[in-house]
């Protein structure tokens, strides 16, 4: 039955799958001059208009799925093909990478934020007993401690989910199967 519904849903959305089962992403290569990046280091990495059309593509393939990458072209060369899956796996590593610090810095800011909302809210309530603080005074430290309590909550709900995802999407990428195709 679920398999039945994963088959239905993929065939709604046009999503091709492989016999292993990996969504397979096609991708035609007229001209191969702008596929590495002209500003890359020692080690390959894709040129941001082909890595711009694989996060576009892979929008359309489920965040747990394994890919096939499908590459058509007649003007890659044998010798480039490593060339160009490494430059895949490259530019994908170094993404992750930087989501990653991202993520950390999320988590940071998140329990930061938290850390000065519940500050603030403690002097209010300890300036409340104290009886040393008029009402406009105390509802504007309940206002800005509540915002920062839900800024914090946002960054590490929300914020740190998207994250994740993006480092998943990297991933697939990055573990994708590259196939060379003559032709299309």
């Amino acid at each position: 039955m679920r398999q039945n519904t994963k088959k239905k849903i993929d065939d709604l959305l046009n999503i091709n799958i492989d016999d292993q089962g990996r969504y397979i992403i096609e991708m035609t290569i007229l001209d191969d001059s702008n596929f590495i990046s002209p500003y890359c280091g020692k080690e390959p990495i894709v040129s941001s208009e082909v890595a711009t059309y694989l996060d576009n593509i892979i929008k359309n393939v489920p965040p747990k799925g394994s890919i096939s990458l499908y590459l058509y072209s007649n003007v890659i060369s044998k010798d480039n093909e490593s060339k160009y899956q490494a430059a895949i796996k490259n530019y994908y590593s170094n993404e992750k990478r930087q989501l990653k610090r991202d993520l950390l810095y999320n988590q940071i800011a998140a329990f930061s934020m938290f850390g000065i909302g519940f500050v603030i809210i403690a002097v209010m309530l300890i300036f409340i007993f104290l009886d040393k603080i008029n009402e406009i005074w105390s509802t504007i430290l309940e206002i800005i401690g509540w915002v920062f309590v839900w800024e914090a909550v946002d960054k590490f709900v929300f914020e740190r989910n998207y994250l994740k995802r993006e480092i998943n999407r990297a991933d697939q990428l990055i573990n994708a199967e590259v196939k060379f195709i003559n032709g299309k």
